[in-house]
């Protein structure tokens, strides 16, 4: 475990020219990510340890000289491998799941300091009642202690987002007097799925969440802005223009907590440009080329896919499509919508 970390860390994080898919997970990789302190790995440490607590306890209470060194063998790669997860940034990494491939290493190596220890055929209790009060206490300050000690690191971490630079998401305005409803991200994962689907085999759809999309819509080519399959976003990182050489005809607006990677879009000419851009539709915005062949029918999909459902009360079938125009927003370019 320990050895295909550093392999891997060493390849995408210290050599450019090896540079892999892992690189993106290294700390500060994208610009003006919001989620950058708030994926906390002292508080995903904590959770996982929490939960073998009698592993950790049998570790502190029965390894003696008989099993020190197995224990030790066991423990030093996982050890390693969780503290190098501090060097990336454990994007969704709820419940500490990134640190279970350490979980093996730590039961085996409690359950055999236990059996070695009662392979021994000791007493009820150990001749040496101080060791084992000590012993004992070590295992409460471990469980108690450690878990505080976590909890307040993990702050620490954490108060470092109020610091972090993060690039504006304004820039545009809507005209328009209906507000779009509400849609979780999971709703909006689905209708742009179901987008995707209906369109012609070979529409490019650039977007950061595509994991259902893609798996839904296997003949749409997918760009993966965030790099995660991607690796020329993943070497260099996120960069506009490389976007617009990629020649989307659908662009599902990047998670808004990457804020840099939204300002880039927001901030190109080519978007105003050959786009037609709704803002807030599936959450995040849509944007839908409107010159070229097939431009005027993925418009119309999107329209009709968001009439059909109900999910957008502000746009209405072809006849009656929304009327836009492009304005200035404190000095950038912005968007007015109306009917």
């Amino acid at each position: 475990m320990a050895l295909d970390f550093a392999v891997d860390f060493g390849r995408t994080c210290a050599a450019p020219s090896h540079r892999s898919p892992l690189y993106i997970r290294c700390e500060l990789h994208y610009r003006g990510f919001a989620g950058e302190f708030t994926w906390n790995p002292f508080w995903f440490l904590r959770v996982f340890l929490a939960g073998l607590w009698p592993w950790l306890v049998a570790l502190v209470l029965f390894t003696g000289r008989r099993s020190s060194r197995l224990v030790a063998a066991l423990l030093a790669p996982a050890g390693l491998g969780l503290a190098g997860f501090f060097g990336i940034n454990q994007i969704m990494g709820h419940l500490g799941r990134f640190s279970f491939p350490a979980l093996p290493f730590i039961v085996v190596a409690g359950a055999l300091a236990f059996d070695r220890w009662w392979a021994a055929a000791p007493p009820p209790l150990p001749p040496r009642a101080r060791a084992w009060v000590a012993r004992a206490a070590g295992a409460a300050v471990l469980l108690v202690g450690g878990g505080r000690a976590l909890t307040a690191a993990g702050a620490r971490y954490e108060a470092r987002a109020a610091t972090q630079p993060l690039a504006p998401l304004d820039g545009y305005t809507v005209t328009a007097t209906v507000p779009l409803p509400d849609l979780d991200s999971w709703r909006s994962s689905q209708e742009m799925a179901a987008f995707a689907r209906a369109a012609p085999p070979g529409t490019r759809f650039a977007m950061s969440e595509h994991g259902l999309v893609g798996a839904s819509a296997p003949d749409a080519t997918i760009i993966d802005v965030l790099g995660l399959h991607d690796p020329i976003f993943a070497r260099a990182a996120f960069r506009a223009a490389e976007l617009w050489r990629r020649d989307p005809d659908v662009i599902w607006m990047p998670h808004p907590d990457h804020t840099q990677m939204v300002r880039d879009i927001l901030d190109s000419d080519e978007l105003w440009a050959r786009f037609d851009f709704f803002p807030d539709v599936f959450s995040y915005g849509v944007a839908v080329r409107r010159v070229g062949n097939g431009s005027y029918a993925f418009g119309n999909g999107l329209v009709c896919r968001c009439s059909a459902r109900s999910i957008v009360g502000l746009f209405l079938p072809t006849a009656r499509r929304l009327q836009l125009s492009v304005l200035r927003v404190g000095g950038r370019r912005g968007l007015s919508l109306s009917r």
